[in-house]
């Protein structure tokens, strides 16, 4: 089988050229600066799960972290014993839990192909699967050493195997398959049930009851098999599992007020997915493609296959409904739809390529034209480092300086030893009337303003935080705002949003905007 497709790719000089241009977008959009950051670590996800590997040993593989599951902390753990790390240091973490996510978002791709060739011919396939190399949520996700890869994975597989099942072309494999998929996903994140319950609707459109039966049977093992062996903690540490389950689950339906969920006080379900999130994980031509396309994308569906089209897309709808409609409605609840939500755009250009129309062209550039874009966060230093190398080169000598706190990293994080920097917690200032106090006190004489994110003044409204809003107002009205550090040019913020027109969490971990203000009467 091998020869024969090298033979085919001999014979196909085109092919064979797409097929080394495809590979080497993949792993560069990918593995590109995957130690971003510069050796500082910003996502705190990202950093629980780190700690979780750090706490594992190989006479204990409890993480003593339950928020996720253990699968993605055991090949983080097991990769770096078999690199011959005795003690794994956090850095060492962080970098294999990404190198995972990478190895993930590549399978996702090639998963996106066979998902791309059940909708369209290999040609469309193919640029479906373009459309997924450059998709900046995607890129993103693979830089971030999470499970949103995984549940990305998981959740283009089901897809896939729901169109096998409705066509009952189904085998023994595509069974095991369920059970493999199922098992990753749930024993990464718990919440993962939410895409593979709704897989249950598969099974009304198998005509073979008896071959059923049994597939479902072995699905049911292997899963269980799996979710054994990939996240013992389940069942070993039920107790602190169930606890931690319910916390957050907590946190996600608001009942539990946190600070970093304060962004979705008042947020819209639904109409804040497509206004927050959509337009950046896409980019912001992608999604008007895909709003514009999905119309009669979904009428072709239905004259093509009927009714039970939607199928398929069941589990999707399912984590879509789930997700949307929680408090809190984090940018990576919608990564893993990101697949889905390109198949509209493929095949509207799939049809204009059909009829040999320049727009393909235009639509498939302007499509990937923002993970192109994308890419000039990780291309450059990071940006909290440009920023810290402009303060130590242009700051005052012995400047008084007040910073941002609590759940940001402080800048400058190259210190000049002559700077002092007074770094307030805002998220709790508000009812601590001390350091409102030391605030007030300091502010008339400080010699600059570092706000590191929007995370403060963009999520705090007036009625509840009255304090943090009057601060921001003095801030502007007797400071100066000398410089803005932003991550990417002008498009690229058009078409990938702006730190105040996006949910926080797709600018704040990776790409934030940085201001600093002057004190006039000071300099």
């Amino acid at each position: 089988m091998v020869k024969s497709w090298w033979n085919l790719l001999k014979a196909n000089k085109f092919l064979l050229l797409f097929l080394v241009f495809f590979v080497f977008f993949l792993l560069l959009t990918r593995g590109i600066k995957l130690d971003w950051g510069e050796g500082y670590f910003f996502n705190p996800d990202e950093n629980n799960m780190a700690r979780g590997v750090v706490n594992m040993t190989d006479e204990n593989l409890d993480p003593d972290f339950y928020a996720y599951g253990q699968f993605p902390l055991l090949l983080s753990y097991l990769t770096n014993k078999l690199a011959g790390s005795r003690e794994i240091m956090f850095s060492q973490a962080v970098m294999s839990l990404r190198f995972w996510s990478v190895m993930f978002s590549c399978l996702t791709v090639l998963a996106g192909y066979f998902l791309g060739k059940k909708l369209f011919s290999k040609k469309g396939a193919a640029i479906y699967t373009v459309m997924l190399v450059f998709a900046p949520g995607l890129i993103q996700a693979a830089h971030f050493g999470t499970t949103e890869s995984i549940m990305t994975l998981s959740l283009v597989c089901f897809t896939y195997l729901g169109f096998t099942f409705i066509n009952n072309q189904q085998t023994l494999l595509h069974w095991i398959l369920v059970g493999i998929v199922a098992a990753l996903a749930f024993s990464s994140k718990v919440s993962a049930g939410f895409m593979i319950a709704p897989c249950l609707v598969f099974i009304p459109f198998i005509k073979n009851k008896s071959t059923c039966l049994k597939g479902c049977v072995v699905s049911l093992l292997v899963f269980i098999v799996l979710l054994i062996l990939f996240s013992p903690i389940y069942f070993l540490k039920f107790d602190e599992v169930r606890s931690t389950v319910n916390y957050e689950r907590s946190v996600a339906l608001g009942s539990s007020a946190v600070f970093y969920t304060r962004q979705f006080f008042g947020s819209v379900p639904v109409v804040f997915q497509f206004t927050k999130i959509f337009p950046w994980i896409m980019g912001l031509t992608g999604f008007i493609a895909f709003v514009l396309s999905l119309p009669f994308f979904v009428k072709h569906l239905v004259k093509e296959y009927s009714l039970k089209v939607f199928v398929p897309f069941f589990p999707g709808f399912v984590w879509f409904v789930a997700n949307a409609f929680m408090y809190v409605k984090w940018t990576r609840f919608m990564t893993p739809l990101l697949p889905l939500l390109f198949l509209p755009v493929a095949w509207i250009v799939v049809r204009a390529m059909e009829k040999r129309n320049l727009l393909a062209a235009l639509f498939l550039f302007f499509s990937i034209l923002p993970g192109i874009l994308y890419l000039e966060i990780y291309i450059m230093n990071d940006v909290r480092i440009r920023a810290s190398d402009w303060i130590n080169n242009n700051f005052s000598l012995n400047s008084q300086v007040i910073s941002e706190g609590g759940n940001v990293v402080d800048i400058p994080l190259n210190k000049r030893s002559d700077i002092e920097i007074t770094s307030f917690d805002f998220y709790s200032i508000e009812d601590d009337i001390g350091q409102q106090e030391k605030l007030l006190e300091i502010f008339e004489d400080s010699d600059y303003v570092i706000v590191p994110s929007r995370r403060i003044f963009a999520n705090h409204n007036q009625d509840q935080f009255p304090f943090i809003n009057s601060y921001y107002m003095m801030l502007n009205q007797k400071y100066k705002l000398i410089k803005e550090f932003k991550p990417m040019g002008p498009l690229g913020e058009f078409l990938l949003g702006n730190d105040l027109v996006s949910e926080e969490t797709w600018t704040v971990f990776d790409h934030p905007t940085i201001r600093i203000y002057e004190n006039p009467k000071r300099n």
